[in-house]
């Protein structure tokens, strides 16, 4: 194995995302409990929830095409665009996960 190759590049990463994967469908239990046992919330709360569990959903998305872009629409492929730049859903993952700390902290003021 060479000392630049992608599995050494993203392997860390990757343990993450399967961390992350499996942390998300606690999330989406926890999301469906909350709806089925508790109808009487406020509006404002339910929305709340429901757009953390959106964002959430977002990145779990954007998380999947990463991967799916540099480990199987790359593979072993030398063009400059797998070579060089990062696939979109980095951006997009990035940026929901930025904004759920944000979501919290806009809920609690």
């Amino acid at each position: 194995m060479a000392a630049d190759s992608t599995e050494l590049m993203w392997e860390p990463g990757f343990i993450g995302f399967i961390i992350t994967t499996a942390l998300y469908g606690t999330a989406f239990g926890q999301y469906l409990f909350y709806v089925r046992w508790f109808p009487q919330d406020s509006r404002e709360l339910k929305l709340f929830i429901t757009m953390a569990f959106c964002l959430d959903t977002i990145q779990e998305y954007s998380l999947i095409g990463m991967y799916w872009s540099i480990f199987i629409s790359c593979r072993r492929s030398m063009s400059l665009e797998c070579t060089t730049q990062l696939p979109w859903q980095v951006l997009l993952a990035v940026l929901t996960g930025v904004s759920l700390p944000y979501l919290a902290v806009i809920n609690i003021n």
